[in-house]
């Protein structure tokens, strides 16, 4: 589940269904995401597209699906939803509807974008004075939008909450997950979550890494995430050179009973808004070290380290330093460990986002 997926699915799953009667249209087919809203007892529409295509007999379906739910309150999810969600609206005419969007990404530029994206974001910009509310994730992403285009009468910025009742660490799952994996009780295991795209820069992580194994410490890499697996050519050479420093998981697993394993979490990305993985593992007690981009700064603060994008030289050597940290000054260690998860707790507590959420519902 990725990090978009995953604040929907919180909102969905929250006391907030009790306050709003909630609908989900879901452009694609179920897959594991959809059986998941599905098991919360949360009516969901699939209209089975294409990733990144519709054509009219979608759209006849979903504006017959709408008008049976007849809502009060359209709300688009990332860039495509958002003008799909535009479309609906217009098609309704029904102005005592109100139009949300939700933008949860960062932008770094239009031409780093593939084809279909740039057309998709063009038309948002375009049309970005009619929804009511556009809701950014991050400050960073609010000024790139705004500055391309979007509109920035209509913005507000509710960040990321997480839920430190379900992200909190575990001892015991950490013990029994490092048995499970044939970790030896002394490796210290540094983690990585997410898929393998352009913007996760995998491959500054994978120099790292080998920068890391070459040095014969007691270190030890999980990667999960869609494509972080065997088969993935960035990481041939670690595999074939030092193949038991790093594990491979791919994207079957999910992250909340892999993660208490880790001692320290990575994120090399070249562009993130508010990555979930990072509040995720700070929950947890895991401190982190990550590229400063998007809205990373202000999650992490003074808890762990930021380092510039595309450097495999310095994130190693923050890797070798944390293990330093860890071995040698426990009591820093665990220090830094409280703060990551008290951060969380006082300033990213999930009641926040919900509580955002709600009063912008019903203030409509």
């Amino acid at each position: 589940m990725g990090g978009a997926e995953r604040t929907l699915f919180n909102l969905l799953n929250s006391n907030l269904a009790d306050k709003h009667e909630m609908f989900v249209i879901s452009l694609t087919p179920e897959e594991e995401f959809g059986r998941r809203i599905n098991n919360l007892k949360i009516p969901i529409h699939f209209l089975n597209l294409k990733r990144g295509r519709i054509d009219v007999l979608s759209i006849y379906n979903l504006i017959k699906i709408v008008r049976k739910i007849k809502p009060n309150i359209i709300q688009g999810w990332m860039h495509f939803g958002n003008l799909v969600a535009l479309l609906v609206y217009l098609i309704l005419f029904d102005r005592s509807i109100k139009l949300i969007w939700n933008i949860r990404q960062s932008f770094y530029g239009i031409e780093i974008e593939k084809k279909l994206n740039k057309m998709v974001i063009y038309l948002c910009a375009f049309f970005s004075k009619i929804p009511n509310k556009i809701i950014y994730n991050s400050s960073l992403s609010s000024i790139q939008h705004t500055d391309f285009g979007f509109s920035d009468k209509n913005k507000i910025i509710i960040l990321n909450g997480f839920d430190t009742n379900y992200w909190e660490p575990n001892p015991y799952k950490k013990v029994s997950t490092k048995k499970s994996m044939n970790f030896s009780e002394d490796n210290f295991i540094v983690g990585y979550v997410g898929r393998d795209d352009k913007f996760k820069d995998i491959i500054t992580l994978s120099k790292s890494i080998e920068i890391v194994a070459s040095l014969n410490l007691n270190i030890k890499f999980v990667l999960m995430g869609n494509k972080l697996d065997n088969e993935n050519i960035k990481l041939k050479k670690i595999l074939h050179e030092w193949p038991s420093s790093i594990r491979l998981l791919g994207g079957g697993f999910d992250s909340y009973e892999i993660m208490p394993v880790f001692d320290l979490l990575v994120l090399s990305s070249k562009s993130e808004a508010f990555p979930n993985v990072v509040g995720e593992g700070m929950s947890m007690s895991i401190p982190c070290i990550s590229t400063s981009v998007g809205e990373i700064s202000q999650l992490i603060n003074d808890c762990g380290w930021l380092i510039p994008v595309g450097d495999s030289n310095i994130l190693s050597d923050k890797i070798v330093e944390a293990y330093n940290l860890f071995l040698n000054n426990k009591k820093y260690w665990d220090e830094l460990r409280f703060k990551s998860r008290n951060r969380i707790i006082k300033y990213f507590n999930i009641d926040l986002m919900l509580n955002r959420y709600n009063n912008l519902w019903e203030n409509f």
